[in-house]
């Protein structure tokens, strides 16, 4: 039997590859004509020469040079983190995954965007994004979706191979996650190679006063792979770790970077979040792949769903019939409907609700019947202090009141 699992794993990761380009098209589809042009039209205004500039202004013309031919020499694997709930290795460490000339050049575009396109910048509420009520903590992104290929290329194609080390030796290529129990759309129970994933989204993430920590999040249906480099050392800030949830919710990894070293984990199917930064400054250079072309010039989290996505690719496809160039489709007006990471943090609420109300329940059962004089075990008793703990900490977290 699982013989025959596997073969049907590995044929059906051999459809997913064979297919993606017939499904979607290249990655690059919707931004390249902006490279090949050298033109970077928004809003009526060509910043193509003035972001170039802006870079030959913050790097010198050897460092230019170097971003070209230079490559992560000392890249190699760290740690490994399994999840024993699901059997798959939910995290990888890879140490010196970016270079230092690669961190310098990333963290010049991303000042240049903030001058020169200001709107490319943002701070973040997590509660927003996920549509809840709740202080979750969040950070201050400079959104370099498409930019980062479009200036930056030889970056891009580093971070790929950054991924692919994490790929092999995690055995994502024969991993599968449980089909219809994280995840609802087709395909993304497989862990595509790095070769058939897009850039969903690139972004310098920032931790200011106003946002110390981020709480728990997934990354959304439609994400396959986030990559997290530390642009800052852990010496530099107090706090600050990322942790991620085991999927059984009864174990949590914690983990705090070196320079340069990278974070991979399946962020769409694993909660996580940042603890509380106590001093310094922490500073990460992330991305986030899913199995679509990179997301368009302009894009964010805010936009790049699944759904808006297949229709751009459908939209587009049925206009390179009519006409040869650039996708004209306006990308950003297409109705998705709900955010995707707003409805499933809706779901996961609820869930939740229903799990405090469980605990809450087992808790009452236990008391009524130790009022009522009735007979209680140990073991009774100790399950009722388990779920009393558990709502206590919702308290401290949350200020619930039991």
């Amino acid at each position: 039997m699982r013989v025959l699992y596997q073969l049907g794993l590995n044929l059906c990761l051999f459809g997913f590859g064979l297919g993606y380009e017939i499904r979607y098209g290249s990655q690059d589809r919707f931004w390249r004509h902006h490279a090949e042009q050298k033109s970077l039209i928004i809003d009526g205004i060509d910043y193509y020469t003035t972001i170039d500039s802006c870079l030959d202004d913050k790097l010198t013309k050897q460092e230019r040079q170097d971003v070209k031919t230079h490559i992560a020499e000392n890249r190699k694997v760290g740690k490994l983190y399994e999840d024993t709930h699901h059997d798959v290795y939910m995290m990888v460490i890879v140490e010196q995954a970016l270079a230092p000339i690669h961190a310098k050049a990333v963290t010049a575009l991303a000042s240049c965007v903030q001058e020169i396109l200001p709107e490319f910048y943002e701070c973040r509420p997590l509660a927003k994004e996920l549509g809840s009520k709740k202080d979750l903590g969040g950070n201050c992104p400079t959104h370099l979706e498409a930019l980062l290929s479009i200036f930056l290329p030889e970056i891009t194609v580093e971070m790929k191979r950054t991924l692919q080390v994490a790929y092999d030796e995690a055995g994502w290529d024969t991993a599968a996650l449980p089909e219809g129990e994280w995840e609802e759309e087709p395909d993304v129970f497989v862990l595509p190679p790095p070769r058939d994933v897009g850039l969903r989204a690139t972004e310098i993430l920032t931790y200011t006063d106003k946002f110390k920590n981020m709480r728990d999040h997934s990354d959304g249906r439609s994400n396959k792979y986030t990559v997290n480099y530390a642009l800052k050392g852990k010496d530099e800030y107090e706090g600050g770790e990322f942790y991620i949830r085991h999927e059984d919710g009864e174990e949590t990894t914690y983990v705090k970077p070196d320079k340069y070293d990278a974070i991979i984990f399946l962020g769409g199917n694993y909660y996580h979040g940042i603890t509380e930064i106590t001093s310094g400054k922490r500073e990460m250079f992330c991305s986030e792949y899913w199995a679509y072309p990179d997301a368009p010039l302009g894009s964010t989290l805010w936009h790049n769903g699944s759904k808006r996505m297949t229709k751009y690719v459908d939209l587009c496809d049925k206009e390179a019939k009519k006409h040869n160039g650039p996708c004209k489709v306006d990308y950003f007006a297409i109705d998705e409907g709900a955010s995707e990471l707003g409805q499933k943090e809706k779901e996961n609420e609820k869930e939740e609700e229903d799990d405090d109300e469980e605990h809450r329940n087992m808790v009452l059962k236990v008391a009524r019947s130790v009022l009522d004089g009735g007979d209680v075990t140990s073991d009774e008793l100790e399950l009722a202090m388990k779920h009393l703990l558990y709502l206590d900490s919702l308290s401290m977290d949350d200020g619930d009141e039991f």
